[in-house]
């Protein structure tokens, strides 16, 4: 589940932001202004019942915001990452629905945008995977 949204992550902000870079894996040399970082930062899985867990992972997106009009132009990002990131499309059939979202600026200007997202698991009879089930979905919109 982790990458699947971390890759919906990354999907809603191509399509929010279409003139800027999206980075998923660490950047060795300086990072591009404006952009964004993506990543899981708390990923979390416990036993429900039976084959059944709930999955609950924290993703972090990080902005690094232009020089020019930074503070209102951070403004309007934080505004449309709460729009983009409510609702992830996984799959054609699979939306899932973020939560506890907020927001922080550093102090060196970057904005920090965190939310949680959920789902229950089912462990298949192949110990190595594990799926999501449908039922926990968000309907379409």
């Amino acid at each position: 589940m982790i990458n699947s949204v971390k890759d919906g992550i990354v999907s809603a902000l191509v399509a929010a932001f279409p003139t800027v870079p999206v980075f998923d894996e660490p950047v060795e040399q300086g990072i591009v202004e404006p952009s964004f970082s993506v990543r899981c930062v708390k990923p979390e899985r416990n036993l429900f019942r039976g084959k059944r867990y709930y999955e609950d992972d924290l993703y972090e997106i990080v902005y690094f915001p232009p020089v020019e009009d930074r503070y209102q132009n951070s403004n309007e990002t934080v505004e449309t990452l709460f729009d983009c990131l409510e609702i992830l499309t996984l799959s054609d059939t699979t939306k899932i629905r973020g939560r506890d979202m907020k927001s922080h600026t550093a102090e060196d200007f970057t904005v920090v945008f965190t939310v949680h997202y959920s789902d229950f698991m089912y462990r298949t009879e192949n110990p190595d995977k594990m799926t999501t089930l449908v039922e926990n979905s968000v309907e379409p919109i």
